[in-house]
């Protein structure tokens, strides 16, 4: 990524492109205050000297003016760089998030949880401080010219004989900062890695303890954590021999000035507050210069994140193109499949060969194979949550496609393998943003013989589950998922072994509630279990990447 690519992720409203003008605009203001007060501290020296009292008195009022004016704009620009720093986390932390939520799951699988956090949790940050500084490309130049323009009109020999080590060091310090970025690339790195080892202690912590592990995690933790801080000394080595540059960029303006400012002040070349305002509009000269170097530096730094973050807002997004489905009745196929055949990215056979499927309205078929045989991947095909397939599905007479997919998952009630529980209520678990009433939740946990459970917890349908909250068992899980699935009420019902983790007393329940929840409508049910089968029920059997009828 290119600083170019940088700008565009910035500006990407008009709220940050007016941050940054601002800051730039108050920036200046505080800088010509400043230089003007200078101006005035040398004319007040050369009042004083020369006793011109009247002169004095008549200067102090601008004087002051000045100060309180500069101290404003000081304010207003901090104020405008915190903002600037605000709307851009803001505004990307958005940007990630809305292409992140709408990127395809084949993309997404790709791609590392611990990645995208590190995006979030490290990366952000890191480009923020930046952020803050972007003003000053476009206010530095300027305070510098117009100070160079005052010092050599107050003697351009002195402002010379100052200014003769700035170009050297300038182009030594971007010589030496170059390694930065490569240094920073690999920080982000381990700290990605070490982000992976701590997802898997806190996702596996019941595995950790049942196996004894804890020696070995944290043998692979503190490795990571030392490589990390090695890495970081290297980087903190080459900013400390960047801050020597820096050292002799400031200081040996500030020998030089006295010295030979003050054989020029004994020569009458300069009077005594000329040789005081450019010992301070040096300043002036030299910050702005550390300032660019700085930002320079800066880049190459965040370059690594930016590329990061490039990567994130590159990512492909699942369009939403509204089907126009037939009506539901039996002259019209529910779910057609023909000649589907699927592999993923990373394997080089096919995981589904040829399958062919056709169901009607209130048929219901049970999917029968073992693992690894492709049920689960066949389910999440016909939800449209993988696109990139050969053969065709039709759902109610549309064709599934990339575009349409969100669209037909709208007919869709999935209830996956392994259903993930969100933070929150009970109740905000089942209706999952359906505006319902507490009734219908509780009609659909009764269906999904869910209710009992729900009622023996603390706070019934509001006791808070998910991270941070009560534990559910994974039959418990099932069962919300189940009634999830209740409440979007959709005419095609798709679960994904719904009985693998119940009891047997359960699974009767259950399986009760199935025709209820299923009657009138398609259904499609991948199970090892036969239990729940029913004569009615037409039996497939998936066995390596093949469908057959029973």
């Amino acid at each position: 990524m290119n600083e170019k690519n940088f700008f565009k992720t910035f500006l990407l409203s008009k709220k940050g492109i007016w941050s940054i003008v601002w800051q730039c605009c108050f920036s200046l203001i505080e800088s010509g205050l400043a230089i003007f007060l200078i101006y005035k501290i040398a004319s007040l020296t050369d009042f004083v000297v020369n006793h011109d009292y009247d002169k004095f008195i008549n200067a102090l009022p601008i004087s002051f003016f000045a100060i309180i004016m500069q101290v404003i704009s000081y304010y207003l620009e901090q104020y405008m760089k915190i903002k600037c720093k605000a709307e851009f986390s803001n505004n990307v932390r958005n940007l990630i998030g809305v292409k992140i939520i709408h990127t395809p799951l084949s993309l997404k699988e790709k791609y590392s949880s611990a990645n995208i956090l590190s995006v979030f949790n490290n990366e952000i940050e890191l480009i923020q401080d930046y952020v803050g500084n972007i003003a000053g490309i476009a206010a530095n130049p300027i305070i510098a010219i117009v100070s160079c323009i005052y010092f050599a009109n107050i003697s351009y020999k002195l402002l010379i004989v100052s200014c003769v080590l700035i170009p050297v060091s300038t182009v030594v310090y971007n010589h030496l900062s170059k390694p930065i970025q490569r240094k920073t690339r690999g920080i982000l790195d381990e700290k990605s890695k070490l982000n992976t080892i701590t997802k898997d202690v806190i996702s596996g912590f019941y595995v950790m303890k049942a196996f004894g592990l804890q020696p070995y995690f944290l043998d692979k933790y503190s490795n990571q954590v030392n490589t990390i801080a090695n890495k970081e000394k290297e980087k903190d080595k080459m900013n400390s021999i960047l801050g020597r540059i820096f050292i002799l960029l400031r200081y040996i303006p500030q020998l030089i000035i006295p010295l030979y400012g003050g054989y020029l002040s004994f020569s009458s070349e300069i009077t005594l507050g000329q040789l005081i305002a450019s010992n301070v509009i040096i300043w002036y000269i030299i910050s702005p210069i550390e300032s660019f170097l700085d930002i320079i530096k800066g880049l190459r730094e965040i370059k690594p994140a930016l590329q990061d973050i490039h990567i994130i807002t590159k990512f492909e997004q699942e369009e939403n193109i509204q089907a126009n489905f037939g009506q539901a009745n039996n002259e019209i196929k529910e779910i057609e499949i023909h000649h589907l055949s699927f592999k993923y990215d990373d394997m080089k056979a096919n995981i589904l060969n040829n399958i062919n499927l056709e169901l009607n309205r209130k048929d219901h078929v049970k999917i029968i194979g073992e693992s690894g045989a492709g049920k689960s991947t066949l389910l999440k095909i016909i939800c449209g949550l993988y696109t990139k397939f050969q053969g065709n599905i039709n759902v109610r007479g549309v064709m599934l496609t990339s575009e349409n997919a969100a669209s037909i998952r709208k007919l869709i009630s999935y209830v996956p393998q392994h259903p993930y529980i969100f933070r929150g209520t009970i109740e905000e678990n089942i209706s999952m943003g359906k505006n319902v009433s507490r009734q219908y939740v509780i009609k659909a946990a009764k269906l999904a013989y869910a209710n009992e459970f729900i009622e023996a917890l603390p706070d019934g349908y509001d006791t808070l589950v998910g991270s941070g909250g009560v534990k559910l068992s994974g039959g418990q899980c099932k069962r919300l998922a189940i009634a999830r699935a209740v409440i979007k009420n959709g005419s095609i019902f798709i679960f994904d072994e719904p009985t693998s983790m119940l009891d047997l007393k359960s699974e009767e329940k259950v399986k009760e509630g199935f025709y209820k929840i299923c009657n009138g409508k398609c259904s499609i049910i991948v199970t090892h279990r036969m239990g729940i089968v029913d004569d009615k029920d037409k039996i497939m059997i998936l066995n390596r990447g093949n469908l057959y009828e029973q």
